[in-house]
């Protein structure tokens, strides 16, 4: 029964990896994770009354494959995360693109506008809600604080220290 409720969580993380790729191509959302975590939810959701209605599985079987299909998902959004905003990731497929798979020191230089990256991550978290600027001063919002505290509690716990 076990195995039946891991089937059903595969079939439904790839159902979801399907149809995540087919939309965001389509609909290009400015806000992404916000767009995947909608997209989850309502997978989630539909997810439980499938399984819980015709999977014919016991309890512990069902909360199971719901944990089996949270964990895809969630290694599918940090690893399109790192794709997306890995600088090691952009410069390497950037090398690879060039027609020599090769770039020069200038050549980064522009590829890598630090003011520009800068400003899109503001920018991404003011939308995303971490961020407020009041007084020409970025502030955090609620929000912000609480996530900024609990990675610097896990960063502690990791004894993770600032670049520099």
């Amino acid at each position: 029964m076990l195995l039946r409720g891991i089937l059903f969580a595969v079939a439904g993380f790839l159902f979801y990896v399907a149809a995540h790729i087919a939309l965001v191509r389509k609909m290009r959302p400015r806000l992404y994770f916000l767009f995947s975590l909608q997209g989850f939810t309502a997978l989630m959701v539909v997810f439980g009354l499938i399984v819980g209605g015709v999977g014919h599985l016991s309890w512990f079987a069902y909360l199971n494959s719901l944990s089996v299909l949270a964990s895809l998902w969630v290694f599918y959004i940090e690893a399109t995360y790192i794709i997306m905003r890995s600088v090691s990731i952009r410069t390497m497929v950037e090398l690879v693109r060039s027609p020599r798979h090769a770039l020069s020191a200038e050549d980064l230089e522009k590829l890598y506008q630090t003011e520009h990256m800068f400003d899109q991550r503001i920018a991404s978290m003011a939308a995303n809600g971490y961020l407020k600027q009041t007084n020409g001063h970025f502030a955090l919002t609620v929000r912000g604080a609480a996530l900024a505290q609990m990675f610097a509690g896990v960063r502690r716990i990791l004894n993770i220290h600032s670049y520099g």
